[in-house]
């Protein structure tokens, strides 16, 4: 495993996952309980089926939309000249902004959008 990849892509949680996997594994292939026992492969594969209805659900779960925040629609913001920042919706959290223009400004300072 490359690490230096894994770590820029995962972060800590990558490490994490990894050690949690091989004790499980490792525990997995020495403990004779799992291997004697048909109750416990039973449950133990009913628990892994049931994480992954629960990982599948999560993952393809509609997204809720939420119909009250601010919108910043429309608008056109051109040819100003601002001597410090231009903050456009920057107040807002969340604010939903689409099809503004914004052109030939002149801003001294920064231009914040959202």
């Amino acid at each position: 495993m490359d690490w230096n990849r894994a770590l820029k892509v995962g972060g800590p949680s990558v490490i994490v996952t990894y050690v949690f996997y091989n004790l499980t594994n490792n525990y997995l292939a020495e403990s004779q309980l799992l291997q004697n026992n048909l109750l416990l492969n039973i449950v133990f594969l009913a628990i892994v089926f049931l994480f992954c209805i629960f990982v599948c659900y999560r993952v393809t779960m509609p997204k809720n939309d939420s119909s009250n925040k601010p919108q910043i629609l429309d608008n056109e913001i051109e040819e100003n000249e601002v001597e410090s920042s231009l903050n456009i919706g920057q107040k807002y959290k969340v604010a939903d902004i689409k099809n503004n223009k914004i052109n030939k400004n002149k801003v001294k300072g920064d231009l914040n959008i959202g």
